[in-house]
């Protein structure tokens, strides 16, 4: 999942990482009954620049979530793979409709820059 979960589970998680101006990561987590709540076996932080755009960011989330895959191939072939629970507080949920209403905001789409995303929210 692209996003340091419990924040920011559902659509568009690195949109909404930007727009509301939190770190943006990946998780990987075991599946369960909820969406994106299942025990976090690894996560990691991206750095981001102001000049990253989400197009960019969403590049390096992918890249970042075969790495952890890799890390943890060894538990996956043990059948041995562990998580830790996720809090139940702190975390944030976004729907498809949420994105609909704020993405149209962006003059330049997916390749709008972080820092004219903040500009963006700031104004509203």
């Amino acid at each position: 999942h692209a996003s340091l979960l419990p924040r920011h589970r559902g659509w568009q998680p690195i949109f909404f990482s930007c727009w509301n101006q939190d770190n943006v990561g990946i998780s990987i987590h075991l599946v369960d009954s909820g969406l994106d709540t299942g025990p976090i076996a690894h996560q990691a932080q991206l750095r981001v620049q102001a000049t990253d755009t989400l197009r960019s960011l969403y590049a390096r989330a992918r890249f970042a979530i075969l790495q952890g895959f890799v890390e943890l191939m060894p538990y996956l072939r043990a059948n041995n793979l562990q998580g830790r629970t996720q809090p139940l507080d702190g975390g944030s949920f976004h729907s498809k409709s949420e994105f609909l209403k704020l993405y149209p905001k962006l003059a330049n789409g997916w390749d709008s820059e972080v820092q004219e995303i903040h500009a963006i929210r700031q104004a509203e």
